[in-house]
């Protein structure tokens, strides 16, 4: 998905593991009357290919990579969610001439702490209840969990080789109950403006993992947030990234 206008900077939505593009709808198109937006679904998310042999954060940044030269983007700032926000460090890591800001909501490669159980649990969810229990597990407020939220999560949970590929993913996520990517060094060493924000109640991945970024970085931890605070907090979330970029 895209919206493109006459504005100079570019923003590139990336989604988290089992989202897809329109977790960014209360910040894509807030933000699109001052940029030029584009959102992705991630290979075996939303309607992209299911079917893949690897998803590693190299292979990944080398995709976001390909969109922009695909769409003539020449510089662009990066909002990712997550394991999208490991994509997003990986990108500006081997894309540095790219890469105009960083802005992270709850990115993984910080710690070594997350919930493992929530990402096997939500690829083997098989009813709204067992859904919404691992779904519960992203937000504050868990009231935001529509039955027509669960509805569609489990109909894509139900399309051919999409359990299967989020395994995989899963797998270039966690290893040994732990995650598998550390991304401390490459943060660390941006030199572009970067931002991380936090739901301090994040169940997925601990917000006390900002405490290995250096004092460069902007840190926002939101309280009475999850793991979702492109969502749950998206007028905080719509700041940073309009602040990070704008300066």
């Amino acid at each position: 998905m895209k919206n493109i206008n006459s504005k100079k900077e570019n923003i590139l939505f990336i989604h988290g593991f089992g989202g897809d593009l329109n977790n960014w709808m209360f910040n894509q198109n807030e933000l699109s009357e001052n940029f030029n937006t584009y959102a992705i679904d991630l290979p075996g998310h939303g309607i992209s290919e299911k079917n893949i042999h690897t998803a590693t954060l190299d292979e990944l940044a080398n995709l976001i990579s390909s969109f922009c030269n695909e769409n003539n983007i020449e510089s662009v700032n990066l909002v990712g969610h997550s394991f999208g926000a490991g994509i997003s460090i990986k990108t500006a890591s081997l894309n540095p001439n790219l890469i105009n800001s960083l802005t992270l909501i709850s990115p993984i490669g910080l710690g070594k702490e997350i919930d493992t159980t929530y990402l096997e649990n939500f690829i083997n969810a098989e009813s709204r209840r067992d859904l919404k229990k691992e779904i519960s597990k992203l937000y504050f407020n868990s009231e935001i969990i529509t039955r027509d939220m669960l509805n569609e999560v489990l109909k894509f949970l139900r399309i051919d080789n999409v359990q299967k590929t989020l395994s995989k993913i899963q797998n270039e996520i966690i290893i040994n109950g732990e995650q598998k990517n550390n991304l401390i060094d490459e943060i660390n060493s941006m030199k572009i403006p970067v931002c991380v924000i936090w739901g301090k109640e994040d169940q997925i991945i601990p917000s006390n993992h900002h405490q290995v970024l250096n004092d460069k970085i902007k840190i926002i931890i939101e309280n009475d947030c999850g793991h979702m605070a492109h969502i749950e907090k998206p007028s905080v979330v719509n700041n940073a990234i309009n602040s990070i970029i704008t300066g």
